[in-house]
């Protein structure tokens, strides 16, 4: 089941979105616990911001946070910040492209730091296609 994120889901989601850092290619690299808790509390509280958890039996399992944002041609675009999840991580991007739909967003842009071929693939299954890092579907 997915629902919308809260700002008591910051605790629990933390360390899943620190093991994803660390399983990417900035492993190694400082990350800013601050910047990560302000960009899942602006996704939470704004309108532009999108942020919905995923639960089994009552425990949340993954998130994608993400915003819509005008890209540097001033066209609207959905755009990820974090996507993590153990389970049904097709459920959470087929809910945000169609939020980016409703929202108006010309298209949606998820981004993959990890390289892992089988999320890739999900990815392109739900729409968007690899262009560099990122996968990317104009609506």
């Amino acid at each position: 089941m997915i629902r919308d994120a809260t700002f008591s889901d910051y605790e629990v989601l933390l360390p899943m979105l620190i093991e994803l850092h660390e399983r990417g290619e900035f492993a190694g690299l400082p990350y800013d616990e601050l910047m990560i808790k302000r960009c899942f509390v602006t996704s939470i509280a704004f309108d532009h911001g999108y942020a919905r958890v995923i639960e089994k039996n009552g425990k949340v399992q993954g998130c994608l946070i993400g915003i819509a944002a005008p890209n540097a041609m001033g066209i609207n675009i959905a755009q990820d910040l974090f996507t993590f999840s153990l389970i049904g991580t097709h459920i959470l991007i087929k809910d945000f492209i169609r939020w980016a739909k409703r929202y108006g967003c010309h298209g949606v842009q998820i981004s993959d730091f990890t390289g892992n071929k089988r999320y890739h693939r999900l990815i392109e299954r739900m729409g968007p296609k690899k262009s560099g890092i990122n996968f990317l579907e104009v609506f």
